[in-house]
């Protein structure tokens, strides 16, 4: 506390709406829903903050709410407020929300330790799949009380069939993933040519050898950093690539771009019938470009709070 100006601009930061807040009373009434109902500021923070009677001033009511509230109002307890997500989010994959099924358009995968043949994205319905042994299977309320899928290292992995909608400039992902064992783990790929999966095998792929490996066109920076048994929120943008807010990965100067629209990606694994994922994937997010500072730190800040991960 103590780092905000004023309490207007801290509405304002509440609201997503700079520049754009006539008043505190204005941007509260919105906050609280009781339009017209605001006899001023201090009454208005004070019911968001349930202190009625405590609050000695706007500025102190709102820097509590900020500090003490924002998980709250990240995920609708009690305020209903959710920031919008970036836009351009082309992919998203949630275990557990997404409509998840043991084969397609078979029986739904909603049971702890159920093999999951269909993962359907919530944004435009594309399919992950997996057959017979390579299914992953669920697991129930693991990372604050949300769903993951569990991949075993062996022959897991899943498929999403390339379609137009791939052919973009550059992208960025975002996975909430934990490892739990390293040695030559591919956690997500595309791959490199149409006709096959020639060397060097993947376009780009984010890869667990022991620690963090992104590559772009057979071209990656090996780091250390990577520690199984951890969940964490995995970012990767520009060729970078970062763990819970910090960077790991600091790659050459490229975009990390879908190469084409006919290649299929691959979570868990790539195309060599080696290197899968062991470990868990509860959430993958892609989006059709690259995403600012500002709006990573969004997604962080969303990811961070919904799973129960710390970052920075």
């Amino acid at each position: 506390m103590g780092a905000v100006r004023n309490a207007r601009t801290a509405v304002e930061v509440l609201t997503q709406a700079p520049g754009n807040v006539r008043s505190v009373r204005t941007a509260v009434e919105v906050l609280t829903q009781q339009r017209g109902r605001g006899r001023d500021a201090r009454t208005a923070v004070e019911v968001l903050t349930q202190q009625r009677g405590k609050v000695r001033d706007a500025r102190a009511a709102v820097e509590v709410l900020m500090s003490t509230y924002w998980q709250e109002i990240l995920w609708g307890i009690p305020l209903n407020v959710v920031p919008l997500l970036p836009t351009g989010l082309m992919l998203d994959f949630q275990a557990g929300v997404s409509p998840s099924f043991q084969t397609t358009g078979g029986t739904p995968a909603t049971a702890d330790n159920d093999p999951v043949g269909s993962w359907l994205d919530s944004i435009n319905g594309r399919e992950a799949a997996a057959s017979g042994g390579a299914r992953p299977v669920l697991k129930k309320s693991v990372y604050n009380g949300k769903d993951t899928l569990r991949f075993d290292g062996g022959d897991d992995f899943m498929s999403i069939v390339g379609d137009a909608m791939d052919a973009v400039p550059n992208i960025t992902l975002f996975i909430v993933a934990k490892a739990t064992a390293g040695g030559g783990r591919m956690l997500i790929s595309k791959s490199h040519t149409m006709s096959g999966w020639s060397a060097p095998y993947n376009r780009w792929g984010f890869y667990n050898n022991g620690s963090f490996y992104s590559a772009w066109n057979g071209n990656g920076t090996n780091t250390t950093g990577w520690s199984t048994g951890d969940l964490k929120v995995i970012e990767l943008v520009d060729a970078d690539a970062y763990a819970n807010g910090v960077k790991v990965t600091d790659g050459t100067d490229a975009d990390l771009s879908y190469p084409n629209g006919a290649t299929p990606i691959l979570i868990g694994g790539n195309g060599v019938g080696s290197e899968r994922w062991a470990g868990d994937i509860a959430r993958i997010m892609v989006w059709n470009r690259s995403l600012d500072t500002t709006e990573r730190s969004l997604v962080r800040a969303l990811l961070g709070s919904q799973y129960g991960v710390t970052v920075v």
